[in-house]
């Protein structure tokens, strides 16, 4: 070639990916669809997860990394939109499959938690919010089965024997929801198991905490 000054020739790979041999775009489609062999798999996996040891998140240990302007602005920026991880979308003013259906192969005698109608007897009068009042404030305000203290909801107070009648104090205890609603299942074992409780109780002259480190 001949010495000289020679105009410098525009790059033919503007817009395209300069690493490759070929001059593809960014992003081009031509693997797409076509088999990896799995050796190609086992290397790209091995170098993705090397790549990730020792990383670090940048946002680690700290709070309060976003601005309550940028909060903001992403809670607007997502206001009416579905979300993107429920698979099951409802639809307002979707009729559920079973409404107005009444299911009597399930109801009343026929349900397998059919108890005799025990659900319908009435409680007696001095079972009322202050003696139920009276009950938490002995038990600390605490689930004797959980041990979870009372916050937003009250917790309920049980029926030991499952006789509604029987308000006295050894017959009631607190307990919260969850718990409350397992005592329907293994009635026996339950009812066993929360006498035992008080009897502790009794006689540790009513030391909540004596009781419990005993069993």
């Amino acid at each position: 070639m001949p010495y000289g000054i020679y105009p410098r020739r525009k790059n033919t790979l503007v817009g395209k990916n300069p690493n490759s041999r070929n001059g593809f775009k960014i992003g081009h489609k031509i693997n797409v669809g076509k088999p990896c062999k799995e050796e190609t798999k086992k290397k790209i996996s091995l170098a993705n997860s090397i790549s990730l040891i020792g990383n670090i998140p940048w946002n680690k240990n700290k709070k309060n990394v976003l601005s309550s302007q940028s909060l903001q602005k992403m809670s607007i920026a997502k206001k009416g939109k579905p979300c993107e991880f429920i698979k099951t979308k409802f639809k307002k003013g979707n009729i559920p499959w079973d409404k107005g259906i009444e299911r009597t192969e399930i109801k009343g005698k026929n349900n397998p938690s059919w108890k005799g109608g025990k659900s319908f007897e009435p409680y007696g009068l001095e079972f009322n919010k202050y003696r139920k009042k009276e009950i938490r404030n002995r038990d600390n305000f605490i689930c004797q089965m959980c041990d979870k203290k009372e916050e937003n909801r009250k917790h309920s107070v049980h029926h030991i024997d499952y006789d509604k009648k029987n308000n006295s104090n050894d017959n009631l205890i607190t307990l919260c929801l969850p718990c409350h609603s397992k005592t329907n299942e293994n009635r026996k074992f339950n009812e066993w198991q929360l006498k035992v409780f008080m009897n502790l109780f009794n006689n540790s002259n009513h030391n909540l905490n004596l009781t419990r480190n005993i069993l």
